[in-house]
């Protein structure tokens, strides 16, 4: 693995070196970390350690050189991220008493999933996307509610979010995939009340759903493309959505999106599809080391790529540049082809995160949601 090079620091290392602990505390807590000067960004520990590390969390990007002690309870490093990139990370910090991994306690930008919260470094040219703005008033848009599953053979629950905005006509129907995560991890209320409000989307109902076993049911199961099937069916039933399936969206990140595609390629295809960060698959090892757990995907990978139908009318697929599944998703963009669908690729200079696929929902659901077939067909990469 390369490590990024480590850079002269800048005259404000130095002044934190001369400064004492206490100023030094209230220097961080004004500028926050890491530091960014022009184009270097500059990651800083306070408290005295044997050694101290910048660890991400991504498998294709280079790792951070170690921070160097600059003075008694102060050590640094400098070095330059690409340009535009993303980088979530933890510090870990190793002493006689032992090493942890933690948050950067100065750094006030923080990205959860559902392991815990990573710090976030912005590189030079990142900008947080509009959508992500948090909003008010949505928490009305969110109802709990239930599918009587024959699939499954019981009661499955569902979240539905409804447009706070009046629209007397039936809906489009947005089916999300770890619906759970992508509310709590990935913002998408408010990415859909910003989209509305913004009239970059039409608004919609949206099935937040979650998985008994993810494992399981995410790789082709069959009772999993029922139960979509059912869900889309109580959409229509009980939530003003439109019975036109050109009208229907189905979403998901890496495994979610095995399952939303399989869903759709059984289930005669929606109007659309968002496949985030898939785990595509074709092949147990490799690089990646990928465990027999993957066979199921990998052998649904094969079914799909000897007859892949067409599964939508307009895909959008996107992955992390520094995700270990980059590969496997630049290689499927072929076989999404082969579909006739009009597809939008996009790869982002980020990782297997929720807020990666938080910052691609907006390019995903304008793609997705235009509501009719496209001119087009074939790739559009960005």
């Amino acid at each position: 693995m390369r490590t990024l090079p480590a850079l002269e620091s800048p005259p404000i290392v130095a002044e934190l070196a001369a400064a004492t602990g206490e100023d030094r505390w209230a220097t961080l807590r004004s500028l926050g970390t890491p530091l960014v000067h022009g184009r270097l960004t500059t990651f800083v520990h306070l408290g005295e350690a044997d050694s101290v590390d910048v660890h991400h969390f991504m498998a294709r990007f280079p790792a951070f050189p170690s921070l160097g002690r600059v003075a008694p309870g102060l050590h640094a490093v400098t070095t330059r991220l690409p340009e535009g990139a993303r980088i979530e990370y933890k510090l870990t910090v190793s002493t006689g008493d032992g090493t942890t991994a933690d948050v950067d306690p100065h750094n006030p930008h923080r990205a959860t999933d559902p392991f815990g919260a990573n710090s976030v470094a912005y590189a030079p040219g990142y900008v947080e996307p509009w959508w992500t703005a948090p909003t008010e008033g949505h928490a009305v848009t969110l109802r709990r509610g239930f599918v009587e599953s024959s699939a499954f053979e019981r009661r499955r629950f569902v979240r539905w979010y409804h447009p706070t905005v009046d629209q007397p006509d039936r809906l489009p129907l947005l089916v999300v995939h770890d619906g759970s995560d992508f509310v709590n991890h990935a913002g998408i209320v408010d990415a859909l009340d910003n989209l509305i409000r913004a009239r970059a989307i039409p608004p919609v109902v949206a099935a937040l759903i979650d998985s008994g076993d993810r494992l399981t049911e995410y790789a082709d199961d069959p009772r999993h493309a029922e139960f979509v099937a059912e869900v889309v069916d109580a959409a229509i039933r009980r939530h003003r959505a439109t019975r036109d399936p050109a009208r229907h969206v189905y979403l998901g990140a890496s495994m979610g999106a095995v399952a939303a595609l399989a869903a759709a390629w059984r289930n005669g295809g929606p109007g659309g599809l968002v496949l985030l960060s898939g785990s595509f698959v074709t092949a147990v090892g490799g690089p990646m080391q990928r465990g027999p757990h993957f066979q199921p995907i990998i052998d649904f990978m094969a079914r799909f790529t000897a007859d892949p139908g067409r599964p939508a009318a307009r895909i959008y697929q996107a992955c992390g540049a520094y995700e270990g599944l980059a590969p496997d998703n630049r290689a499927f963009t072929s076989v999404l082809d082969r579909t006739g669908a009009a597809v939008r690729f996009e790869e982002a200079r980020d990782g297997h995160h929720w807020h990666n696929w938080r910052d691609r929902l907006g390019a995903a659901l304008v793609h997705t949601l235009s509501g009719a077939d496209p001119a087009t067909t074939g790739t559009v990469r960005t």
